[in-house]
């Protein structure tokens, strides 16, 4: 029998419609890391905003809790009460004993001064806010993430989907990750300490001079003294798979991110 001539035509038809679907993807992944990135900074900006707001009201506070939403999630319950044992049940939603202790006992010897209405209304906008800001994280992280392993597959591999988006979305794609030698890997996502936090109030759980990569299980999974030889290990390899994945992409054999 006589072979269809439509059958190449149809071949290289769905091979173009594909191809326009990856740059579409990858398109998208672009952007979203690029809003990812933004998000991170317009996060840090209003947290310091929050901060010069609720300056007047308790000022250790923001010395005690240094991660963003934690601070949000404090001053949410803490409000204008002055009295920082009368919402202490509360506060267990979201801190730790270790923490509470500390910020009661600060609080009953705080410089600070009760907000007038004005002022606590400010507080509350710039809260909510701060919440809008982390849903649209969070819906984003998780659309990057739920697309990671077909974008760096032997990223994805070593150190897993998740951490592999929130590197990712600090740097703001997969080429500009590739550009990072190994030694500051290790540092992307470097909570920021203060003497409370190194007294122990730290409100993640990261180490001082490490980033996400100190949560992935490579890390974790090893005994604690052995953590930062782990961690410079990772590193060296991440820096390997991420190039790996970015020439894959350079050569057509991945998908463009």
């Amino acid at each position: 029998s006589k072979p269809s001539a439509d059958g190449p035509a149809t071949t290289n038809n769905t091979n173009a419609t594909d191809r326009d679907q990856d740059r579409q993807q990858n398109n998208l992944i672009l952007q979203s890391n690029r809003h990812l990135l933004s998000l991170t900074h317009e996060i840090q900006r209003t947290h310091l905003h929050l901060r010069k707001l609720y300056h007047p009201k308790f000022p250790e506070l923001e010395e005690l809790l240094t991660e963003p939403f934690q601070y949000r999630q404090a001053i949410g319950i803490l409000q204008n009460e002055m009295d920082v044992t009368l919402v202490n049940d509360r506060l267990n939603d979201v801190l730790t004993s270790n923490q509470i202790i500390t910020i009661s006992v600060a609080g009953s010897t705080t410089s600070g001064r009760p907000l007038t209405a004005a002022e606590l209304s400010r507080v509350n906008d710039a809260c909510l806010y701060l919440d809008r800001l982390q849903r649209t994280q969070t819906a984003l992280r998780s659309f990057v993430q739920s697309k990671m392993e077909r974008w760096a597959p032997s990223t994805c591999a070593l150190v897993g989907p998740a951490i592999a988006s929130l590197l990712l979305s600090a740097t703001g794609g997969l080429a500009e990750l590739a550009k990072i030698p190994a030694c500051n890997l290790q540092l992307l996502g470097k909570t920021k300490w203060t003497s409370a936090s190194r007294a122990g109030l730290a409100t993640q759980t990261r180490v001082q001079h490490a980033g996400y990569l100190m949560e992935c299980e490579l890390v974790t999974g090893v005994p604690s003294f052995l953590r930062m030889k782990a961690l410079k290990a990772v590193a060296g390899k991440l820096a390997l798979a991420v190039r790996a994945d970015y020439v894959n992409w350079e050569s057509g054999d991945g998908v463009r991110v």
